[in-house]
């Protein structure tokens, strides 16, 4: 059995970033199992990916879902406020108002946690869809199924 020696340059670019691997085989049998070791590792990188994926769309999920609670507790208290503005012009005239006056400006206070929440939110909302954009949505049919996925689990949630 005659033993060969070949040399091989390959470009291994994982992120972006370029790892130069050289790979020197010395016989066909060894050949064979690069080829073997290379398939294995090209099924289990892809099935991670999908696995990936699907992380990443139920943390969107997640993010989103709180998104929508916040803004159902921003109108809550904004019909709230709205309320006791009006109680507070009714009861002018009674002079029963100092409660109503203390409750209104703790509702002042929610407002502006709310709205701090909120806009961290919507900033982190916008970063994670610039990084899934940029990642895995790269055509128009990958766009459409995102959102489908999307949709479905937060209705599974019970956010939608």
């Amino acid at each position: 059995m005659k033993l060969w020696l070949r040399r091989y340059h390959i470009n291994f670019k994982p992120f972006g970033i370029i790892f130069p691997i050289i790979i020197t085989i010395k016989s066909f049998k060894a050949l064979l199992k690069l080829l073997t070791v290379g398939i294995l590792f090209v099924l289990i990188f892809s099935c991670k990916n999908k696995a990936s994926l699907d992380s990443t769309i139920n943390d969107f999920a997640n993010t989103e879902c709180r998104a929508m609670q916040l803004r159902i507790q921003r109108f809550k208290l904004a019909d709230n406020i709205r309320f006791t503005q009006d109680s507070i012009i009714q009861k002018t005239q009674s002079g029963d108002t100092l409660q109503l006056h203390e409750k209104i400006t703790k509702m002042y206070m929610e407002k502006e946690l709310l709205f701090i929440q909120s806009s961290r939110l919507a900033d982190s909302i916008k970063v994670q869809l610039d990084i899934i954009m940029s990642t895995y949505l790269t055509d128009k049919n990958k766009k459409l199924a995102f959102n489908r996925k999307l949709d479905s689990i937060l209705i599974i949630k019970g956010c939608k």
